[in-house]
């Protein structure tokens, strides 16, 4: 595998990682019944700082994974 292919593989694991995780505090946080399932905003506002952070990452990572693959 080349290295150009290697980088792009493992950067789509990280976006992939995020999302899992973006998926995992949101479904705590529904099952607990503390938000509704259709209140969160793409920004993460209702959540930690973390998740905030989070939701920042993951859409840095949407946005730029077409420029890091061309």
């Amino acid at each position: 595998m080349s290295p150009s292919m290697l980088a792009l593989v493992g950067f789509a694991a990280w976006f992939l990682l995020l999302a899992i995780w973006l998926l995992l505090f949101r479904t705590v946080l529904v099952l607990g019944r503390k938000f509704p399932a259709n209140g969160f905003t793409p920004s993460g506002e209702e959540g930690s700082a973390f998740m905030q952070r989070l939701c920042r990452a993951h859409a840095n990572c949407y946005e730029n994974l077409p420029v890091f693959a061309a």
